[in-house]
């Protein structure tokens, strides 16, 4: 069982890994930031020179596109 919950977590990887690469750059950049790095939407907004609202949107979306990715996948 041990090495089943491993082997799922290299497949969950490298399939995240393959999802990003068919998100907008920009989309990658904030979802990198927000999830990765721990950038609230506020801090995004600033350092990218955006709205808060903006940043959400592209949360919204690229969120929504790897949900559909990965149903696609399944």
């Amino acid at each position: 069982i041990h090495g089943g919950s491993v082997e799922d977590a290299v497949i969950n990887k490298i399939m995240m890994e393959e999802v990003r690469k068919k998100l907008t750059d920009k989309q990658r950049e904030v979802i990198e930031l927000y999830y990765d790095e721990g950038y609230t939407q506020t801090e995004i907004a600033r350092m990218l020179g955006i709205s808060q609202k903006a940043i959400c949107d592209r949360l919204n979306l690229a969120v929504k596109r790897i949900r559909c990715m990965m149903t696609e996948n399944n």
